[in-house]
């Protein structure tokens, strides 16, 4: 799977800056692998919920990043999200503090 550059640079300002996400609730839409949300909780953020369309990458690189931090995999939710997709929206259980998203 690709890892758009967008992506990169976000990771690169959350870890320069990772006051931005630290002990909030975020949300990545569109997640693809998963890198910006596996970030995220890396850095300090409370929750995580990817989403996407397709999870398998996402779940499988967070599963296999966080196997020796099960700390850091409970705080971490992989949910499905087409856009427009209303049921699918209020699964996400808002509100969040910030709303990640890169392409």
């Amino acid at each position: 799977e690709i890892v758009w550059e967008a992506a990169q640079a976000l990771v690169g300002l959350l870890v320069r800056q990772p006051w931005r996400i630290c002990s909030c609730r975020v949300l990545e839409l569109g997640s693809g692998c998963g890198l910006l949300g596996i970030a995220a909780a890396a850095l300090g953020a409370r929750e995580v919920t990817l989403t996407d369309q397709v999870l398998y990458m996402a779940s499988h690189n967070l599963k296999s990043n966080f196997k020796d931090r099960p700390e850091l995999l409970q705080r971490c939710r992989v949910k499905e999200l087409s856009w427009g997709h209303q049921a699918q929206m209020a699964c996400l259980e808002p509100p969040y503090e910030v709303i990640l998203g890169a392409d």
